[in-house]
């Protein structure tokens, strides 16, 4: 952790930047550092993997120093399963931390990143406009405009969502 300055401004007060503040409340709770890290890994996964293997897997989650990958077949899983150490080297390099001990590999489904554009329009077509009054509704209660815009596109998506049963 770095040094705190003693600078203090016009009104007496000491001036920190942005970073330190944010080191200093970090170093006091470990648990939300542990959970910035574990989201940062997630998405460094395709970074760390070549085109091909980013294409056909998805890293889920990192819990307890274990990243989950999800991979479309088993021959794959297998594969980067022998490569498992030299990927947890290149994750930890990546983020400038020793926060993975383990990577686990599932084959299963992976969900594409998009919709074809057909299936899109079929989705769109989908929401009517009771659905659409009913989101606008439930998001009016709240009084912040960038907290409601955001919750009125997270209700929305969530709604063209196709739904498995």
């Amino acid at each position: 952790m770095r040094k705190r300055r003693s600078l203090l401004d016009t009104r007496g007060k000491f001036i920190f930047s942005i970073r330190e503040a944010l080191d200093s409340y970090l170093s006091r709770h470990r648990n939300l550092a542990y959970k910035i890290k574990s989201i940062d890994a997630v998405k460094l996964w395709e970074t760390v993997v070549d085109e091909y293997i980013g294409r056909h897997t998805k890293a889920t989650v990192c819990k307890e120093r274990t990243l989950f990958v999800n991979t479309e077949s088993t021959a794959l899983a297998n594969e980067l399963s022998l490569k498992e150490k030299e990927l947890i080297e290149k994750m930890n390099r990546g983020l400038k931390y020793p926060l993975i001990e383990r990577i686990v590999f599932k084959s299963g489904f992976i969900a594409q990143k998009e919709f074809p554009k057909d299936r899109k329009d079929k989705i769109d077509k989908k929401l009517n406009i009771h659905l659409l009054n009913e989101i606008e509704k439930t998001v009016s209660v709240i009084e912040e405009d960038e907290l409601r815009s955001i919750l009125k596109r997270f209700l929305v998506a969530s709604a063209k969502r196709p739904h498995r049963t």
